[in-house]
């Protein structure tokens, strides 16, 4: 703990974790209203095809159901699904969002496509009333590998469209032509990832319910409540004004509720039937109708001096978008962000493409594309050194970013960057120099040990391609509690402890006094949502001002209390005193008293509002050891070392929680995750045949913080929650390389590859 501060630093468990694990905290799922219905939706088991018939006069008949919606009666506006502001205009390398979302369409594009929905008064009638439904198909071209719907004159999948190139995107910084023609070395290599599931463990919900008035109430499991309001509003065709959006507790999202999925069919069926209505996704549906991490398809080129200087890089994405674009243009957009943003290099070329395919749709996941890109950059990173014959480790501190180099994308300077220790604190942990001979001094007579290593950065916050910015009200009350109004929307990673303690740090008050409203459109200041690692560096700097507002009229009647300038006095556990005599104090709660009930009654309401002018980039690196059985190709992570520069450990209990669940996420997103799939149907659509990574398979954790002080974050903090991710796949896969010499260039990184690799190498 530094101790310069009385709050920040310290190891503060989640001010809402009892609730938590006693079972008191509800979700949406827990909500029950008066006469509520259930509603339940149907999905298409095509890929692709147009509706020629649909039947659902027999479910209508059926008792119990009351009401039942087609694209016959919803309204056919095509919409943008995804809940963020809209893209600065010229904002370079992120592209607009795109409305090709319908409520509900004649034609559908992937499994598990929406096709109707009903509302019954019990969920099991309702799930009768959706077999009762005669759809009639007419079954259109499919495909799924975005290589050939690129090129696909057959079958284009969207009608508003020529091609299927749902976004592209490029740039080209110097000059990357002249810069092959004259390095020493150049290397070429193409990459795959796989698609993964957020895999939250509370699944898609929402609640709607109209008033008399028509003012519509919605209750959704969602990451972020005011553009929820603004996607609906376009939607379902009612003005915001006429949305209210309350937001419940909220148990997990990882990136999974960036989109607007059950909330309109759920407020046109509260609309049909006049009453509230519940819909909650199974946990197959969240596999088949929501959104997915999208696999991509990674072509690089790295022109090297013979040094191992960079001299120019070029990278060529094809992203699979599925049946709509959701967060896809972006996903790409940000991927060309991540690869220009790491290693300095003069002479940098992209070209990305987020592709329409018949699959389930890619949207937005933990890492937002920088899993994948730097699965493909670290890996080759790794194949040069080989190459070269230069440790990797050298190669990488060769070439990285440091503390005043301006991003070549954005223009601005970087103003803290702790990557250079994050390195050399990692490898000493991992205990790197004795790579060389790990695997014949700790193997068995089949087991072969490697320890692999790769480097991260991730923005904090979607400035310079998204306007961002969050505000907060801060009341200080006469009990000396501080209610906390925000925006900011905690998923269950603890930002809301994290905002208590900087709120408490600044006004001089226990964490414990702190309290947070309900988050609710209604009563909340704006914030543009939980994305982008943004939350305690955007939402917490908006708190910190706000109570620094509010600090600043405690002093000022406190001054008036005690005869002193408010510039003499300092505030600290609970109390406000003069600093040269701290025996002269007064207890906050006889400030706000005073305030409130003296001369001229006033409440202590601190507001606060903040926007930030750069992105914060933060920076890490990965160690991994493993061990591969080299008869069966069965892989054990036995280490993960994880140095990661977080700006200032607001919390570092919460820091260290943050990378274990980056780990979990990220060993299954490298080694077990991926879709099967048979023709556009998802056959692993559940917990049984989809593996994520369960504590069994974990490996140990270390997690090293380095401090770099960022000078724009409140307290020198920046964001954390993303980049640990992005860095495990690459450095489990050049561990495997040191163990085995076969170099994976595709995930999972599954025993069968493994072994196939294997077998190649030896021929």
């Amino acid at each position: 703990m530094n101790s310069k501060f009385a709050v920040v630093g310290r190891r503060v468990p989640l001010i809402d974790a009892r609730d938590k694990v006693t079972g008191a905290t509800s979700y949406v799922t827990d909500l029950y209203l008066p006469g509520m219905l259930h509603g339940r939706i149907l999905g298409s088991p095509h890929p692709h095809a147009k509706i020629m018939k649909i039947d659902t006069s027999a479910a209508e008949k059926l008792d119990g159901v009351k009401g039942v919606l087609t694209y016959r009666n919803v309204p056919a506006v095509a919409y943008d699904p995804c809940l963020t502001p809209p893209p600065f205009v010229g904002a370079g390398i992120t592209q607009e969002f795109v409305k090709d979302r319908r409520i509900l369409d004649s034609e559908v594009r992937f499994v598990g496509d929406p096709v109707a929905a009903v509302a019954a008064v019990e969920e099991h009638i309702a799930e009768r009333a959706l077999a009762l439904i005669d759809v009639q198909y007419e079954e259109l071209t499919a495909v799924f590998d975005p290589e050939q719907a690129m090129n696909s004159k057959l079958c284009v999948i969207h009608s508003h469209a020529t091609d299927n190139v749902a976004s592209d995107v490029s740039y080209e910084i110097g000059d990357t032509r002249k810069a092959f023609e004259q390095a020493d070395h150049i290397f070429e290599h193409k990459y795959k990832t796989a698609g993964q599931q957020h895999c939250s463990m509370e699944p898609h919900a929402c609640v709607c319910k109209y008033a008399s008035s028509g003012r519509l109430t919605v209750w959704a499991s969602s990451q972020s409540m005011f553009f929820l309001r603004e996607r609906l509003s376009e939607a379902i065709g009612i003005p915001t004004d006429k949305i209210r959006v309350i937001q419940p507790h909220i148990g997990g999202g990882f990136g999974g509720k960036l989109d607007l999925m059950l909330e309109p069919v759920c407020a046109l069926l509260a609309k049909k039937t006049g009453r509230p209505v519940k819909i909650v996704n199974t946990r197959s549906e969240e596999f088949t109708s929501t959104t997915r991490r999208a696999p991509a398809s990674i072509e690089l080129a790295t022109a090297v001096s013979k040094e191992g200087l960079l001299l120019a890089r070029t990278a060529k994405v094809l992203l699979n978008s599925g049946g709509y674009a959701s967060h896809s243009p972006a996903v790409v957009g940000y991927m060309g962000w991540v690869f220009g943003s790491l290693y300095k290099t003069p002479n940098l070329k992209y070209e990305g493409y987020a592709v329409y395919t018949n699959s389930v749709p890619g949207g937005s996941m933990r890492g937002f594309g920088n899993p994948d890109i730097q699965f493909a950059v670290e890996s080759q990173i790794d194949e040069i050194s080989e190459e070269l014959q230069i440790d990797p480790m050298d190669l990488r501190l060769r070439n990285i970013v440091e503390s005043g180099y301006k991003n070549p994308l954005t223009g601005l300077p970087i103003e803290s960057c702790g990557l250079r220790d994050c390195i050399e604190r990692g490898a000493e942990s991992i205990g790197w120099r004795r790579r060389h001979k790990l695997s014949t001094e700790t193997s068995g007579a089949t087991t072969r040990r490697g320890i692999g290593m790769a480097c991260v950065t991730h923005n904090t916050s979607a400035r310079c391609a998204l306007p961002d910015f969050s505000s907060a009200f801060v009341r200080v009350n006469e009990d000396g509690t501080v209610n906390v109004l925000s925006g900011c929307i905690d998923l269950g990673q603890g930002s809301s402890t994290v905002i208590a303690q900087i709120v408490a740090e600044e006004i001089g008050v226990d964490v414990g006094k702190v309290i947070f409203a309900e988050s609710d459109t209604s009563t909340c200041p704006m914030d543009t949502g939980t994305y982008a690692s943004r939350v305690t560096y955007v939402g917490g700097n908006a708190a910190r001002l706000g109570a620094h507002d509010a600090r600043e009229q405690l002093l000022r009647r406190a001054g008036e209390m005690l005869k002193s300038d408010p510039s003499t006095l300092e505030a600290s556990q609970g109390k406000i005193y003069i600093k040269r005599k701290p025996e002269n104090a007064v207890s906050i709660q006889e400030v706000v008293r005073f305030s409130q009930y003296g001369k001229d009654p006033a409440a202590i309401l601190g507001r606060g509002t903040f926007s930030p002018q750069g992105n914060a980039p933060s920076f890490g690196a990965q160690f991994a050891e493993v061990e591969v059985d080299v008869e069966t190709g069965k892989l054990t992570i036995l280490r993960i070392v994880a140095a990661h520069d977080v700006g200032r450990a607001i919390n570092p209990m919460a820091i260290e929680g943050q990378v274990e669940g980056a780990v979990q996420q990220g060993c299954g997103y490298a080694t077990t995750e991926q879709f099967i799939e048979d023709n556009g149907r998802i056959l692993n659509d559940g917990f049984v045949d989809y593996k994520t990574f369960c504590a069994p398979d974990m490996p140990e954790v270390s997690t090293i913080i380095v401090e770099s002080d960022e000078p724009t974050g409140p307290y020198g903090a920046k964001g954390v929650a993303e980049q640990v991710m992005a860095g495990i796949a690459p450095a489990i896969a050049n561990a495997i390389y040191n163990a085995l010499g076969v170099r994976i260039r595709e995930l999972p990184l599954s025993p069968e590859k493994i072994l196939k690799s294997m077998r190649r190498a030896s021929h």
